[in-house]
């Protein structure tokens, strides 16, 4: 409230995603989550988010003085540095009224060698075809790390348990 931004971003990170509705409901102002572009209309800014899987998009306009916005990972390039310049500006918060109901006992970090299917490049799909998990651990994972890809699966073959669901494709 202090500062009174006009437009606040986010990652829709998890923790994004957590935390900015909180801070939309505390503050009484605009949310739209999972945006991926950003564009100024009539002098107003407006955000694109997609829905049924990216199989349609609707453009959202927060109608409050602040508004929100979570946006998903890389859907802005980044660019070479023109030279701006921004002012920052220091904020001291006071926790007091923190939700102290539970607590933090550990963080653990994915073991995983691959790029999570979110952030990848490249994918290498496998479905129904490749007929059992052997074919899939065996053709698919092998392919997808000879070329520096994330190895994903369709919802077909996850069903069948070829692969785990945080490799289905689409989720």
């Amino acid at each position: 409230k202090e500062m009174e931004p006009t437009v606040v971003l986010a990652s829709a990170s998890p923790q994004g995603k957590d935390l900015f509705p909180r801070v939309s409901a505390r503050l009484q102002v605009g949310l739209a989550s999972e945006v991926t572009s950003l564009k100024i209309v009539d002098g107003e800014i407006v955000g694109r988010r997609p829905q049924f899987a990216g199989k349609a998009f609707s453009d959202v306009r927060v109608k409050s003085a602040t508004k929100l916005f979570t946006v998903r990972a890389n859907s802005f390039p980044v660019e070479e540095s023109a030279g701006g310049k921004a002012s920052v500006s220091g904020l001291s918060v006071d926790l007091e009224d923190l939700d102290t109901s539970y607590k933090q006992v550990s963080i653990e970090k994915s073991t995983a060698e691959v790029v999570d299917l979110t952030e990848a490049d490249r994918i290498v799909s496998g479905g129904r075809s490749v007929k059992s998990k052997e074919n899939f651990d065996s053709l698919i994972r092998p392919l997808a790390a000879s070329i520096g890809a994330t190895p994903g699966a369709s919802r077909a073959a996850v069903d069948a348990g070829y692969a785990t669901h945080s490799e289905q494709v689409g989720q």
